[in-house]
């Protein structure tokens, strides 16, 4: 007995991230070439855009959030300012970016210890203490007060000892004594034009870039003002991020354009030009109403990634971009460049926002009670208490059963807003998707991600699609499998809730005041059906996907046919808010759970109520219900701030709102047998999203898990929390100690969905392209008569010369016979 439940769970990895947490400056850093460095929940992603593949640097245990994060100039370690828990400070930790664990944790208190390298952190009010460390040895070289609210810190690519803090009205240059111990301030102010206005700043070589939010840039040298750029004439830029690219800079902000800024050529030089820096080229990245908060450049000087206020990445590659614009420049040469670049003045590494802030040098070379409701539908059991308190709010089943392959990626497409009820559509100019080609020479990753917190989520099995939508309106479907976004629409009311209907044609979303349900078809959103109700707040279909249940504010549980939108029944019993709800395999019973403690169980044939099955529990409210098979279920308490949970055949996944998912092993007989659960193995969290310092502690919710789907039949799971950020993880079911593969079934037929007027116009277009084929065949028919005949009568003429020439030849041969006949008469008659 012991070996058969110990040996059992589920092990879950994430795969994909669609989001980044945070959208401020230095949330962005290139290791390599193409690899972009992010952070994503409790862990740091390290994304190779050209293939589009991902792999996760975690963070220690204990971690529960990053706000920030840089990399070292050796680009073999990075930092980050995490948060601890709520009786600690933010901490500072540094990690090898190969994934071998934490290298050292700064605790932001002034200590001593052995010499190394060099980072500087920046404390927020009330003290606005600027620290300068050893991180290596953990020792702190100089505490500095600098007297006012600083919004960046960074150190100089050039020179390892000298270091800047920019606030809105001042910066204060320092310098590091050469020994490492103290510190001297270098008078430094900025241009007249930035006072009360600076935004950010960047080293160049040897110099200070500031950026200004009137749109104004300066280069100076300690207290010499080099030069002052206005790089929007009328005074509605707003600068937000600027970046070292070379030996020149980039800048961005508010109005979404991306400056180069390069040192005049050699024949400008010749012609007088005395500039430090000429505006060499804009981009712009056509997304209106967001601005660029970061700017990242790879080592090679290849590839630029921005990052906008709505939590979307644009990439942009240089060589291709040269290519289009037709210039001489060779990738040999650009390399070129970047190595004399590299040799001569190395790019820092991003400074950090918001506080506190850090910076890398570039030489870093050593640098829950759970209750558990195990339904035969009749049975109910306590487990023990889990190791730490957590927050359930969903819980998905990981069973053995038949895979449903999907079909293919489809190709992406650009959304067009469609449909008879143009009005449930927002028109806004924000839309990151209405059109692929829109931000080029830029690619948005992934079609764009949420940047609010999302608040439903629903996947299929039978096409690779993953809808999600969000606090701000925003619906986002992606097709997980390319990761690209291939719908995003935002929406005129603010909706609560979604599902996602099994064959991936049929969206179901709840709002504050109806029941919409939308038509997908490629890559577009027309609204099919609408119910009037209030405050839909839980909406599903059922596995067969013939039914829709929905409840609002009356606790009523409507039941619709998914495909006629008929009424088929209404299901009273609940006096408290509905919480959930699920439905067996056989789509026969639905389960639903209140907050008042009651789980009812209704019969989907005659839709009344079964009292026999039914559990209550007044001192509990039940979060989230999951139904295994058609006798099988479990549904997940929530008891302040700690969790109860569910029993399945093999393993329970639960979510929690500090960021975890838990796996639970369960025995695969029930009831279970006697003693079986006192030996079952303790569950393991697997961390993935980041919480509030409230989480867990009783100071309220925080982002934590949001939402979950899994889809058995592919193995993956789905989470969403609420800083906008959608993990894909890849679940591999443990059973006696055995990895389970999921069985594969048979292909199904692919089909693709069309509205009506488009498949009017891809009727059109195919007799449109009849004729032109038909047209084409008739030329070609008649060029080919043409040319037979041509031939033909070439073929007469040959014919006609080879007659005559046959002819003659035959006269000659007449004519030597003759002859030779006349000198054999002679040769007989001497």
């Amino acid at each position: 007995m012991e070996s058969e439940v110990l040996h059992n769970g589920a092990i879950v990895s994430p795969t994909f991230a669609m989001g980044i947490s945070g959208n401020s400056g230095g949330s962005l850093s290139y290791l390599e070439a193409d690899k972009l460095l992010y952070s994503v929940g409790v862990m740091a992603a390290v994304l190779e855009h050209e293939s589009n593949a991902m792999r996760f640097v975690s963070t220690h245990s204990s971690v529960r959030g990053i706000t920030a994060i840089a990399v070292s100039g050796n680009k073999k370690y990075f930092a980050c300012v995490e948060t601890v828990s709520d009786d600690k400070p933010q901490q500072v930790s540094i990690y090898n970016v190969q994934g071998e664990g934490r290298v050292k944790a700064l605790n932001l208190e002034p200590h001593m210890g052995g010499s190394s390298k060099l980072l500087i952190t920046q404390c927020g009010a009330p003290d606005n203490t600027l620290l300068i460390w050893r991180w290596f040895t953990n020792k702190v070289l100089a505490v500095v007060n600098v007297g006012f609210p600083v919004s960046r810190v960074s150190l100089s690519s050039t020179d390892d000892l000298l270091a800047v803090a920019v606030g809105t009205d001042s910066i204060c240059l320092y310098r590091l004594g050469t020994d490492g111990n103290g510190i001297t301030m270098i008078p430094c102010a900025p241009a007249p034009e930035l006072r009360g206005s600076i935004t950010c700043s960047c080293w160049l070589a040897g110099m200070l870039g500031l950026g200004s939010s009137t749109g104004v840039i300066s280069v100076q040298v300690e207290d010499s003002i080099k030069q002052v750029f206005q790089v929007d004439p009328e005074g509605r830029e707003s600068v937000q991020a600027m970046c070292t690219k070379g030996w020149g800079l980039l800048a961005a902000g508010s109005l979404g354009v991306l400056y180069f800024f390069e040192p005049p050529d050699a024949e400008a030089r010749r012609a007088g030009h005395s500039e430090q820096l000429v505006l060499s080229r804009r981009l712009a990245t056509n997304t209106p109403g967001r601005s660029i908060v970061d700017i990242a450049v790879s080592p090679a000087l290849g590839h630029i990634s921005l990052l906008t206020s709505a939590s979307e990445v644009l990439l942009l590659d240089l060589e291709l971009l040269l290519e289009r614009s037709g210039s001489t420049t060779t990738s040999r040469s650009l390399r070129e460049a970047a190595s004399a670049s590299a040799a001569n003045s190395p790019p820092p590494g991003p400074s950090v926002t918001p506080i506190p802030t850090f910076h890398i040098t570039s030489e870093q070379a050593e640098t829950l009670v759970i209750i558990i409701i195990i339904k035969k539908w009749t049975t109910a059991c306590r487990v023990p208490r889990c190791r730490r308190g957590s927050a359930g709010v969903s819980l998905a089943w990981v069973a053995r059963e038949t895979a449903l392959p999907g079909y293919p990626p489809r190709a992406p497409r650009s959304p067009a807003r469609t449909g008879a009820d143009e009005k449930c559509f927002r028109t806004v100019p924000d839309c990151p998707d209405d059109d692929p080609q829109d931000h080029e020479p830029f690619r948005m990753l992934c079609g764009g991600f949420h940047s609010s917190p999302v608040v439903g989520l629903d996947a299929c099995a039978l096409q690779p699609l993953l809808v999600a939508i969000a606090a701000d309106r925003t619906v986002r479907i992606w097709n997980y499998q390319s990761r690209r976004c291939i719908v995003s629409r935002m929406l005129m009311d603010d909706v609560l809730c979604c599902a996602l209907h099994p064959s991936g044609t049929l969206l179901a979303v709840g709002m504050r005041d109806k029941l919409r349900v939308f038509s997908i078809a490629m890559d577009e959103l027309e609204v099919v059906h609408e119910v009037v109700m209030k405050k839909v707040g839980v909406v599903r279909y059922s596995p067969g996907g013939g039914v829709l249940a929905a409840v609002g504010r009356t606790n009523t549980i409507m039941v619709h046919s998914s495909y006629s939108h008929q009424q088929l029944g209404s299901l009273k019993g609940h006096v408290s808010v509905v919480t959930d709800l699920g439905f067996s395999a056989d789509d026969r019973t639905l389960v639903s759970t209140g907050a008042g403690g009651a789980v009812y169980f209704w019969d989907m044939a005659s839709f009344k109520r079964m009292p026999e099955h039914e559990f209550v529990d007044k001192r509990s409210i039940f979060t989230s219900v999951q139904c295994l098979n058609a006798h099988i279920g479990g549904c997940c308490e929530k008891t302040g701030v700690r969790s109860r949970a569910a029993i399945t055949a093999s393993v329970l996944l639960l979510a929690d709102d500090c960021g975890s998912v838990w796996s639970y092993p369960w025995p695969r007989e029930f009831p279970a047998r006697p003693g079986a659960l006192q030996l079952m193995a303790p569950p393991r969290a697997y961390r993935m999203h980041s919480c509030s310092n409230g989480a867990g502690t009783g100071g309220g919710s925080g982002p934590g898990v949001e939402c979950m789907v899994y889809l058995p039949s592919r193995g993956l799971l789905f989470t969403a929390s609420a800083d906008g950020v959608v993990l894909i993880s890849d679940v591999t079911v443990v059973m006696n100690g055995a990895l389970v593969d999921l069985p594969s079934a048979p292909p199904l037929p692919n089909y693709l969905v069309l509205t009506e007027e488009k498949m009017a116009l891809v009727e059109d277009k195919m007799h449109e392209m009849a004729k032109i084929v038909s047209s084409a065949r008739s030329d070609a028919e008649y060029q080919a008569c043409c040319k037979a005949q041509l031939l033909r009568d070439a073929i007469a003429q040959l014919e006609a010369e080879l007659s005559n020439v046959r002819r003659s030849v035959s006269e000659r041969d007449t004519i030597i016979e003759g002859l030779r006949g006349g000198l054999d008469a002679k040769e007989v008659c001497p």
